[in-house]
């Protein structure tokens, strides 16, 4: 029986040449997104679960505020008090995060690291890297030792031992590896190149100086406690600090660690995470690219049915039943989805390092695990027989009768379903075009939206605290370099930390009494901040310099006077600060964005630099866009003056770091939207291949008849440019609604117009026609008496 089956097959295989390639690559093409979509998931799931008892780790969550905002990082020292008094809480390990750029030097080695962080002496016990040389019990039990991941470890020392070795941090303090451990997998949302154990002055109680500083908290619960219980316990633990009074409006949630990465709901975190949908979206892709190529195999089978008609009249005839001539088209079905899945995973293989370069991730196909090896047969199998489901039960029903000419015409001539399935065929290759459009009409709108300053030419260079004493000698140096237009000292970044204050109109008001809408943020500077970022002046008083701003002066923002409500202009009006200190208001400026486009522009106010509490930055305003020797001297008197590496960033790169995420989404959702095109106009190739077939003499009467080329041509097109059209209407709701959750995220976001979506179904029909076309012209060229002759 299989033997037969196989022939039987083969034969038709080889016969139908045309359709047997359509249905092939349309799976493998299919196949092969599937694939890489199921590694993209797969990896996405797999976070943090290679840690041991990682179902017992909890990562402490803060709700704040009325809103309730969630925030990823609590009080320095209010895991301490929740140690003390909550039992089920067997242990927990906090995390700092380092710099921005953290200076490593040893012995004839010196670069920078981005990837420091400080944590508990007990954080390789806690969570389960890989320790290579050290003991995990006591690597971080010294306050001067450190452990660097193998990588670093080779770059710092090469193949020498790194136990033992000195390293000089930020030219601070010298610590001592005492280990070496694995580098973290990609899979784990903690990231790091270098462990240094927390400082006292990290974690210590600061509510009596004035401050909170907050930091990452993780907590194992014992194995049978109750969450709900554990999370009730902790909030009661927060009346305990002297700080309770803060923390009123406050409630502490337990997030799983396995949840960190998809469930967070973070608008920002030291550790990696992403968002659920993204893998419910992706996922849904995956499976309507698959339906779309399965359509495509039942659509094809169904239309041949009825050059099948007289082979499967035949075999009735000589004793086959409804259940061979099923399993018959069931075993076609599963030899083409195999041959399909052959060449999906010699694709998906070859792709796959592009992949992860395009996803910053590492997934790979591993030939002889057991999911391979057992679910990808089975996979096939049920490809295979879900794709022969309807034709099996269509072919099984032919009549005998055919044998002697009379076909049975309803069953075979019902094109209901089939307009169906291509109608769902259209409508998703359209939804996603349309939702593909409209993210990148937003990312367009990013890239061209103005931030409230000029940010070309405009350059970043990091300083460190232990050159203080020569920011403003380095700021004076770098001005005077052929090519620089501005610079300035600040402790502004855009998208980094940026401090707060409140202001109001005077000295003695209450400060529980003042308003939310005198909250601001406040950029630090020296005098040519204004003239370095280039912001729009408003207005501003007569003896006011635009290069010169003195300590008793502040510049504010066009928000921050709509707030006020001052409709007799703000000008020469001085704001207190909650200590008394006074400035007056000197000029008003456009409204810039100190954050990304996720986020509302915040009041700002722009006032000299007196103390800075953190590190600092040097903006350098270029002019020119040939600044390469420009840049090699600001390295060279950088390197002289700060006796560290020299290290950029442009602000416009930093901007579109900001939105890396979205970029990888509509480069996957471009791949994707023409994968499913492809497969669309595959399964259209092959529909009008064979309708063209079966109205050839129809055709052919017509052009007897007078019928011109270019009617017959829209004739045997027509019924397909209906169906797009249908598609069409069906899909904009669909899209329209996808993109205004996808758009939700962003608080400045683009319109998108209606001219994108009937330009996409201009487009669509189009290029469907242009594939239709070359059948259409050959059925239609034909001479009629080569096609009428046998009648």
């Amino acid at each position: 029986m299989f033997r037969n089956y196989l022939s039987t097959t083969l034969r038709k295989l080889r016969k139908q040449r045309f359709f047997t390639i359509i249905n092939i690559l349309g799976l493998t093409i299919a196949l092969t997104a599937c694939c890489l979509i199921a590694l993209f998931v797969r990896d996405e799931l797999s976070f943090d679960r290679f840690h041991e008892d990682f179902e017992n780790i909890y990562r402490l969550n803060s709700l704040r505020g009325e809103e309730q905002s969630i925030s990823g990082y609590a009080y320095a020292d209010f895991i301490e008090y929740v140690d003390e008094r909550v039992p089920e809480v067997s242990s927990y390990a906090r995390i700092v995060r380092g710099g921005a750029l953290n200076l490593l030097e040893s012995d004839n080695n010196e670069f920078y690291s981005k990837s420091l962080i400080y944590v508990e002496s007990n954080f390789l016990e806690f969570f389960s890297f890989d320790l290579l040389q050290g003991n995990a019990h006591t690597a971080l039990s010294n306050p001067y030792a450190m452990v660097v991941t193998e990588s670093l470890a080779n770059k710092l020392f090469g193949e020498q031992s790194a136990l033992g070795k000195e390293v000089l941090i930020n030219k601070e303090q010298t610590y001592v590896v005492s280990g070496v451990v694995k580098d973290p997998p990609k899979n784990s949302s903690i990231q790091f190149e270098t462990l240094l154990p927390i400082k006292p002055e990290q974690v210590e109680n600061t509510f009596s100086e004035g401050y909170l500083s907050g930091n990452i908290n993780f907590v194992k619960l014992n194995p049978n406690a109750s969450l709900a219980q554990v999370e009730q316990s902790i909030n009661k633990v927060k009346e305990v600090p002297n700080y309770g009074v803060v923390l009123e409006t406050t409630n502490f949630r337990l997030m799983p660690l396995a949840d960190q990465r998809l469930r967070s709901g973070y608008d920002q975190d030291t550790l990696l995470f992403s968002d659920i949908r993204m893998v419910y979206l992706f996922g849904s892709i995956g499976l309507v690219i698959l339906i779309l190529a399965i359509i495509n195999y039942v659509n094809l089978v169904t239309a041949q049915s009825l050059q099948r008609a007289k082979e499967i009249g035949l075999r009735k005839v000589i004793g086959a039943n409804k259940a061979h001539l099923a399993w018959l088209q069931v075993f076609e079905s599963i030899v083409i989805t195999t041959i399909s899945l052959v060449f999906a995973f010699a694709v998906t293989e070859r792709l796959i390092p592009l992949f992860n370069s395009l996803t910053s991730k590492d997934v790979s196909v591993s030939y002889f695990s057991s999911e391979f090896l057992v679910l990808i047969p089975l996979s096939g199998v049920f490809l295979g027989a879900l794709a022969a489901l309807y034709p099996s039960i269509r072919t099984s029903k032919v009549s005998p009768l055919v044998l002697v000419g009379r076909p049975q015409g309803k069953l075979w001539n019902d094109q209901r379903i089939k307009k169906a399935l291509m109608l769902v065929q259209f409508s998703a290759a359209i939804i996603l075009l349309l939702v593909t459009f409209t993210m990148r009409s937003q990312m367009r709108f990013l890239e061209n939206s103005k931030v409230g300053f000029e940010k070309e030419l405009l350059i970043n260079v990091p300083l460190f605290k232990d050159q203080k004493d020569y920011h403003a000698i380095l700021k004076s140096e770098v001005s005077k370099i052929k090519g620089i237009y501005s610079a300035s000292v600040t402790d502004w970044m855009i998208g980094g930390y940026t401090s707060s204050t409140k202001y109001t109109e005077a000295p003695d008001q209450d400060s529980r009494e003042r308003p939310p809408k005198s909250s601001v943020t406040r950029v630090s500077a020296d005098e040519s901040i204004l003239s370095t970022l280039q912001v729009e002046v408003v207005e501003a008083l007569e003896e006011f310099n635009y290069n010169k701003l003195d300590s008793t002066q502040l510049v504010v923002t066009e928000s921050i006077v709509n707030e006020l409500g001052w409709e007799d202009g703000i000008l020469g009006k001085s704001l207190f600060e909650y200590t008394g200190k006074s400035h007056k208001v000197v000029a008003v400026i456009k409204d810039f964005h100190s954050h990304n486009f996720k986020k509302a522009i915040e009041p700002t106010t722009i006032q000299l630099m007196d103390e800075s509490y953190g590190n600092e930055d040097l903006l350098i305003r270029l002019e020119s866009e040939q600044h390469q020797e420009t840049l090699k001297e600001v390295a060279e008197v950088y390197e002289r003056i700060a006796d560290r590496p020299f290290e950029y960033s442009y602000i416009s790169d930093v901007l579109n770091r900001y939105y890396k995420t979205e970029s990888d989404q509509i480069l996957l959702f471009n791949v994707f939207s023409t994968l499913a095109m492809c497969i669309s106009l595959l399964g259209l190739l092959g529909m009008i291949s064979f309708v063209a077939q079966q109205r050839r003499k129809e055709i052919s009467i017509r052009k007897v008849l007078g019928a011109t080329l270019s009617y017959l041509v829209l004739l045997l097109n027509k019924g397909f440019i209906k169906l797009a059209l249908i598609a069409f209407i069906v899909s904009v709701p669909v899209a329209y609604y996808a993109s205004e959750k996808w758009l939700e995220s962003f608080m400045y976001r683009v319109e998108v117009s209606p001219g994108v979506y009937i330009a996409t179904l201009v487009g669509f029909i189009l290029i469907s026609s242009l594939v239709t076309l070359s059948q259409s012209l050959k059925v239609s060229r034909e001479n009629p008496a080569d096609v009428l002759r046998d009648e």
